[in-house]
């Protein structure tokens, strides 16, 4: 479910997709549908955390077996608030423009010392450095949103599957 919220908001039909999957019941489903989006991961930790408890008793473990697996989820949850607080406070837009803007200045700086330069290698190290410096802008723009439905983006949808 946490997957499915990292792309875009939880529709019925992706709950629905869950069930097919075998991921959820349909008695989850139905209870899903009826509460408010983002109570949704929160109450699915609550289930897994009741269905830890219920094991433990069932098999007769120790305590602070379950103490020891209810922080474990409880970590879990937290690096996926971190994920989902840190995809929706993408890089602001000015902060980009002002990084692109100091890069393509310091390229403009340079070409123009380079090409003061006596050097039949200055053109090529030219080439070289900006052609780096800008591959490098355009990989982490693509790398900003890795589970986007882009080239580089994880296949979330696959991984679900499997």
């Amino acid at each position: 479910l946490h997957f499915y919220e990292m792309r875009h908001k939880v529709s019925d039909m992706d709950l629905q997709e869950l069930q097919r999957l075998g991921i959820l019941r349909p008695v989850d489903v139905q209870a899903m549908i009826r509460m408010q989006p983002q109570h949704r991961s929160i109450i699915t930790f609550s289930w897994s955390s009741m269905v830890v408890c219920m094991g433990i008793q069932q098999a007769g473990a120790p305590s602070a077996i379950q103490n020891l697996l209810s922080a474990r989820l409880l970590q879990v949850h937290a690096h996926q608030q971190e994920i989902t607080e840190g995809l929706a406070l993408p890089v602001p837009f000015p902060y980009y423009h002002l990084l692109c803007t100091m890069v393509f200045v310091n390229l403009g700086i340079w070409a123009y010392r380079i090409a003061l330069t006596e050097s039949w290698f200055a053109p090529l190290v030219y080439f070289v450095v900006s052609f780096i410096f800008i591959g490098i802008m355009e990989l982490s723009s693509e790398l900003s949103d890795p589970f986007g439905n882009h080239e580089v983006g994880f296949p979330l949808d696959r991984w679900m599957g499997d």
